[in-house]
């Protein structure tokens, strides 16, 4: 609602509405001629003097090309010392003066304080390091570029705004693509500079409303030096699973050099329990684990005399107990070497049992971890098939018998049936 102030042709205030008063203050007997206005309303002599020769100057213009005064808008100062925007329209009835004050001091605040955001983000997106573009999601053009895109990219500001995004990127299509459906992280794309120079960028992306257009804010960030370093780390990874992996074929050779009737008994268990794992859909460090474990499953056996190792008959009750001690010798030998995954607890688990039967700790069910429980079916099922010192190869079959009869008691259920189905599907131990 307008606030009303009427005067006479002599300039004598006849009225004030309600909101008047209420917004600023001042009561009609306060305010008997205009003269009594203008100083509480403007106590600042050059403010108040060039508000007046506004008024005066709009008012005579108007009265003289007979056309309605053009608003004007001005500060005034309240009764409790407040400031108020507001802007002033005038009309003559009658010979009385109609002075309506329609107050903008939310818009004009609201307006500054816009002001002061937009010099502050302005001030924060020239700073940043990182290149930012201000992009238009229908268009894809660049309204706005910091200095560090122009650094970045080897055009000046002048020449990206107005670019379209894609012609940045060496995906263009895909570049598009995350815009269009609003993508807010791109850990990878490339881009090419001025000089054709193609770079791998992280992107991250933030949307807003831009002066009623939709668009979204890119920070841009070369990532070449990161990529170098994972593509280092990359290189010295591979190199040292080749080690270690020539490492884990030179302990396992050294176990078998030492019990020649076992020969090739580690890499024929290591075959059929990754054929296990596969069937179980197990991937990457659990799945190679259990292969690097079973490829060295026996190589405590390096402490047991070859002698019992290659004995023809019965072994004695205190043989037994040092071949028994193999397990936990094994899982001693690699525990400082930094596999990944649990290596030497699967390596000393491989002769335990479901049922708590097996040894070197008599472990249940529930302590078992399930990559033992598939080298126990693997190691028995080769062993059973293949020759041994104190007895020729059972085969195959034999041995799928023996792992089902005892399934749920001694081996795991699940695992015996996958050894089943692979066996039926034509796994077969190579030579």
């Amino acid at each position: 609602m307008p606030k009303v102030i009427t005067t006479s042709p002599e300039g004598r205030v006849l009225f004030l509405n309600r909101l008047f008063v209420d917004s600023f203050g001042y009561e009609l007997d306060e305010l008997h001629t205009v003269r009594d206005w203008w100083p509480r309303a403007y106590p600042d002599a050059k403010y108040r003097e060039e508000v007046r020769g506004r008024w005066l100057r709009e008012t005579e213009t108007a009265i003289r090309e007979r056309r309605p005064i053009v608003p004007i808008e001005a500060r005034v100062t309240c009764k409790d010392g407040s400031l108020r925007h507001v802007q002033f329209h005038l009309a003559v009835i009658n010979e009385v003066s109609v002075i309506t004050l329609i107050d903008l001091t939310d818009r004009k605040n609201a307006e500054e304080a816009l002001r002061i955001s937009e010099e502050k983000h302005r001030t924060l997106f020239e700073l940043e390091s990182d290149a930012l573009f201000l992009i238009d999601n229908e268009s894809g053009e660049i309204l706005e570029a910091n200095p560090a895109a122009a650094a970045l990219y080897g055009y000046t500001r002048e020449e990206l705004v107005g670019m379209n995004h894609t012609q940045l990127s060496a995906e263009p299509s895909e570049t598009r693509r995350a815009t269009l459906n609003g993508i807010m992280e791109i850990p990878f794309r490339r881009h090419r500079k001025r000089d054709g120079t193609v770079f791998p960028v992280e992107i991250t992306a933030s949307h807003l409303d831009w002066h009623g257009r939709r668009s979204h804010i890119a920070a841009i960030r070369d990532i070449t030096e990161h990529e170098r370093t994972k593509d280092s780390l990359r290189q010295s990874t591979a190199q040292l699973r080749r080690t270690l992996s020539t490492t884990v074929a030179a302990l396992a050779t050294t176990t078998e050099l030492r019990d020649p009737y076992t020969a090739g008994h580690q890499r024929r268990v290591a075959e059929l329990a990754c054929a296990l794992a596969g069937r179980l859909s197990w991937q990457d460090t659990a799945f190679e684990a259990l292969r690097t474990a079973a490829l060295l499953h026996d190589i405590g056996k390096i402490t047991v005399p070859s002698e019992i190792l290659a004995k023809p008959g019965k072994l004695t009750p205190m043989e037994m107990a040092l071949i028994r001690e193999h397990a936990g010798v094994g899982a001693s030998i690699v525990a400082e070497i930094d596999f990944q995954g649990p290596v030497a607890e699967i390596i000393h688990q491989h002769h335990e049992r479901l049922d708590g039967s097996g040894y070197p700790r008599g472990l249940n069910s529930d302590e078992v971890l399930r990559e033992a429980r598939i080298l126990a079916v693997a190691d028995v099922v080769e062993a059973m098939h293949s020759h041994r010192p104190y007895r020729p190869a059972l085969g195959m079959q034999p041995a799928l018998e023996y792992i089902s009869a005892n399934a749920g008691q001694l081996f795991d259920a699940e695992v015996v049936d996958v050894c089943a189905a692979i066996v039926k599907d034509g796994f077969a131990f190579s030579a």
